[in-house]
């Protein structure tokens, strides 16, 4: 016989100790440690980002390090005439500003600048500030770029030929002046410096007249062969050549009209061959002739002549300044005779000389600006 007793479930019997069920314990814990890997997570999470972002940091801190350097090294490194005040470069995703500033002048010998490279950079996929470094160098410009050894000076001679052909009138007779011809009047160095009338890389045979040349000494040999003018004097023939290194006048097309430009203007012209001006192509300034040069009657001249050879100089034909030549590898005898004439003035070597003036990086001066 059934009864309610035996259709009625007992209940469990409760956990030791009595009391309620323990489920809401349990679930607090989790929780807690849920909540505590939250902010372990978290944290590294932050920690690892940071460090991510750290490593960005540095990353755009050296490319822009190597920016600045690269400025700096392009800047002082490139074919160029003068001081330029600021330059700006684009490379490999960045920019470097060079900048200079003058330190010193040093009256009629050299300046000195404080040349500063500001590298920028910032990587495109992260939104940073960009990064920035700046680095510094102590570099000269010297007001006399090259070292003046003769009125005319030759690497590429084997004989001088002066008066050769022995006339009895002196008005014919070639004129080779070392001496100094410019004075105080013309510039504030005029007068202060002679050179060898001759300079011949080697061996040489001079026949002339005492009152038609002269210099200190009247003729002086250097060291021979190619390279020995380039030497003696100290001018980069290659960098002067180069299509890249900057002139004011490329070729004859377009020639000056220097009577119509300022009296103390020295251009720098350039003749990428050979060159045999006249009358028409008289001037002033630097000119560089990359092969021969041989000047015809009327052509005259105030400043520097560079040439890559010259073999005769017999025209009716003036140089107030210095002729340079032999810097090309053609060896052929320089000829000075006939009516001829070519004087050291130093104030136009100067003027001309002035032009060709670049910086020259100081050793040991680099430094990182922070």
């Amino acid at each position: 016989m059934c009864t309610d007793r035996f259709l009625t479930a007992e209940p469990a019997p409760s956990p030791a100790g009595g009391g309620e069920p323990q489920g809401g314990f349990a679930l607090a814990v989790v929780m807690v440690l849920l909540f505590a890997i939250g902010v372990a997570g978290a944290t590294g999470y932050q920690i690892v980002s940071q460090e991510a972002q750290l490593s960005i940091q540095v990353q755009e801190a050296n490319q822009a390090m190597t920016l600045a350097q690269a400025g700096l090294y392009r800047f002082l490194g490139e074919p160029t005439r003068g001081v330029r005040d600021s330059v700006q470069y684009s490379l490999d995703g960045g920019t470097a500003t060079v900048t200079t500033r003058l330190i010193k002048d040093v009256e009629g010998e050299e300046k000195i600048y404080s040349v500063r490279s500001v590298g920028n950079f910032a990587d495109p996929r992260y939104s940073n500030t960009p990064a920035e470094r700046t680095v510094t160098q102590v570099a000269i410009q010297r007001q006399m770029p090259f070292t003046p050894i003769g009125a005319v000076a030759s690497t590429a001679v084997d004989s001088y030929y002066y008066n050769s052909n022995y006339t009895s009138s002196r008005s014919l007779w070639p004129v080779v002046q070392g001496n100094d011809i410019s004075s105080a009047a013309d510039c504030s160095e005029g007068g202060s410096l002679d050179v060898d009338g001759f300079w011949a890389g080697y061996g040489h045979t001079i026949y002339f007249d005492a009152d038609s040349l002269t210099g200190t000494p009247v003729v002086a040999s250097g060291q021979g062969g190619p390279g020995a003018i380039a030497a003696a004097t100290g001018l980069d023939w290659s960098l002067l050549t180069d299509t890249e290194y900057p002139v004011d006048q490329e070729g004859t097309l377009g020639w000056p009209d220097f009577g119509a430009i300022p009296s103390d203007s020295f251009p720098v012209i350039r003749i990428n061959g050979s060159f045999y001006p006249g009358s028409t192509f008289s001037g002033r300034g630097v000119l560089i002739v990359r092969d021969r040069f041989r000047p015809a009657d009327g052509f005259d001249w105030d400043g520097l002549i560079l040439a890559g050879y010259s073999d005769y100089l017999y025209a009716r034909m003036t140089i107030r300044g210095a002729l340079l030549t032999g810097f090309g590898a053609t060896i052929s005898v320089t000829w000075v005779y006939d009516e001829a004439r070519i004087y050291f003035h130093y104030c136009n070597v100067l003027e001309a000389a002035r032009q060709l003036t670049y910086l020259e990086p100081v050793d040991n001066s680099w430094a990182e600006l922070f």
